[in-house]
């Protein structure tokens, strides 16, 4: 059992900038790409369009992640419990994910039994939380020499449904987090050893997976390190 750390909020004007720093990457990116698709042939123009959308919406995703963390945590926004198809949420989720996945050159990986109870857990909470962490993941397997596969997975224990990303290009422990966590409010980059960048889609699903309630925690499954939460089982209906 993964024991839960206590949870700390990082300032608000650090996730702030972190989270900007990301999105001004994104767009930097966007801006070089428009530059040069004109002059290129239809079919690479295609492309290069094609790869504007993704990082767009990729930034967007972002974006709306973070302003839902915002409206949690004034109170503007309370979550909404309800038996959750967990094969349903990661479908969704790595359809998501998938055209980000591709502009990183990124196999992603849906890892799900179908055999899963329902979880209690609020649909778009949970689900932005997986998909700004998937980013992460997605852009840190991008800078490892070997590239290689980023598996969205859920498998069942006794403690409950464990929901994660996983992949075999970095690593992250428990007192990485804890670490992380406590920088929060200090530091522009705690995740420094965990990915470069701003990193921000770490803290935005750590708060977002908070409000749930629920804890981040580094996790290993088949062979492979992530970071994944752990949800109770529904135990009043079962899903069709």
């Amino acid at each position: 059992m993964v024991t839960s750390a206590k949870h700390t909020d990082p300032d608000d004007s650090t996730l702030f900038v972190s989270v900007a720093d990301g999105v001004s990457r994104a767009l930097l990116q966007i801006s070089r790409a428009a530059e040069v698709a004109p002059g290129l042939k239809p079919k690479a123009r295609q492309a290069q369009l094609a790869a504007i959308h993704d990082i767009s919406q990729a930034s967007l995703q972002l974006l709306e992640g973070y302003a839902l963390t915002l409206r949690l945590q004034s109170g503007h926004e309370q979550p909404e419990l309800a038996p959750l198809s967990i094969k349903s949420l990661l479908s969704d989720t790595a359809q998501l994910l998938s055209p980000y996945a591709a502009q990183f050159n990124i196999q992603l990986e849906l890892d799900v039994s179908a055999r899963l109870e329902p979880i209690l857990s609020d649909r778009n909470i949970l689900q932005a939380a997986l998909v700004s962490l998937g980013q992460v993941f997605i852009a840190a397997h991008s800078e490892t020499e070997e590239r290689g596969v980023v598996r969205l997975a859920a498998h069942k224990t006794r403690y409950g449904i464990v929901v994660g990303l996983y992949g075999k290009g970095v690593e992250m422990s428990n007192s990485a987090l804890r670490r992380a966590r406590a920088l929060g409010g200090k530091a522009f980059q705690p995740y420094s050893g965990f990915v470069s960048g701003a990193a921000s889609g770490v803290f935005v699903a750590d708060g977002l997976l908070h409000a749930l309630p629920a804890q981040l925690h580094a996790a290993r499954y088949h062979n492979a390190a992530g970071l994944a939460a752990t949800l109770p089982v529904c135990q009043q209906l079962e899903l069709v």
